[in-house]
């Protein structure tokens, strides 16, 4: 059996470690995603609830589910 090798690029990490800081402040440089997540969050729940035939108005539709989000949009 062949070792499984990394697949993660150092340069990469050091250049999204580089905006790491900036990435949390809602009213710095990524103001304009922190802006568009509530957008992209409702429309996931939209469509998330209406495909597991869930209330879009209950406050845990995702009880017993297990999702992963994997577009955040900032790389």
């Amino acid at each position: 059996m062949r070792a499984a090798s990394a697949t993660v690029d150092p340069q990469e990490i050091e250049r999204f470690a580089a905006h790491a800081e900036a990435w949390w402040d809602p009213e710095g440089s990524f103001r304009p995603l922190h802006r568009l997540n509530p957008v992209r969050l409702d429309y996931i729940r939209q469509h998330l609830t209406a495909h597991f035939g869930r209330s879009v108005s209950s406050l845990r539709p995702f009880d017993g589910l297990t999702l992963l989000d994997i577009g955040c949009g900032g790389g």
